[in-house]
């Protein structure tokens, strides 16, 4: 987002780490709560980022 300037920094709101997509879909702490059914839905492919992204994974 920071690359399109739809926001300032790359710092995540919940602290002074880096806002990846990999730290926004699997770490950050202001989603787990929502996070929760994604975790359930994806099973063994959670943590997988380009399957998440809609790229293709083994």
């Amino acid at each position: 987002l920071a690359r399109t300037k739809a926001v300032e920094s790359t710092d995540c709101e919940c602290g002074p780490r880096r806002e990846t997509a990999r730290y926004f879909l699997f770490e950050c702490s202001r989603w787990t709560e929502q996070r929760k059914p994604l975790v359930e839905a994806a099973g063994t492919r959670w943590g997988d980022l380009l399957f998440f992204l809609g790229g293709r994974t083994e």
